[in-house]
């Protein structure tokens, strides 16, 4: 997506996005920049190259730092211009690992996060935030948590079975007002 504040274009890769680029980086280098990635633990294990059966969701901040290490090359910690490449490993409690090896976790662990669809909700709703002159980083945090939070107050409304991928999405401007009356 283009930000129009700094003519910068950031870049959000989802779903079939990232087994392109797994396939890629299996013939060739793939040097990234101003990238977030959204994969939920298939995605991450193919992007990683290992069987996801040998992989459990403690084991997405270490896969997660090994792409990030391969995307960005080796010295990522030491070379500032990579720290704007982030990870958003979906999944319960998602987590959040940036170029720089922080790591976030989204405080949300609610079953409808794991509806069909809402991967894309995620993604759309990062998309927009970066695009909104905020980091990479700020977009990420900021995305998962609008998401997490959104898929929690349509909980309490609903409940945990029948709700959408749009109800998340279709909730997101209460979760913004939910933040702004707690300043």
């Amino acid at each position: 997506c283009h930000n129009k504040y700094n003519n910068q274009f950031n870049l959000i890769i989802d779903a079939d996005g990232i087994n392109n680029l797994a396939e890629l980086t299996k013939h060739s280098n793939v040097t990234l920049n101003n990238t977030i990635l959204t994969p939920h633990l298939g995605e991450l294990a193919n992007l990683g190259h290992q069987i996801l059966s040998n992989i459990t969701l403690n084991d997405r901040f270490r896969l997660s730092d090994e792409i990030l290490n391969q995307l960005t090359g080796e010295e990522v910690s030491k070379n500032q211009v990579f720290k704007n490449n982030v990870i958003i490993a979906k999944g319960p409690y998602t987590q959040i690992i940036d170029g720089l090896k922080n790591t976030f976790v989204s405080p949300f662990a609610t079953p409808l996060l794991s509806t069909a669809g809402s991967g894309d909700v995620l993604a759309g709703l990062v998309a927009s935030l970066s695009s909104q002159n905020v980091s990479t980083l700020n977009s990420a945090l900021l995305g998962v948590y609008l998401h997490g939070l959104s898929a929690v107050l349509k909980k309490t409304q609903y409940g945990n079975t029948g709700l959408l991928a749009s109800d998340i999405a279709d909730n997101i401007p209460f979760a913004i007002k939910k933040i702004q009356d707690h300043k």
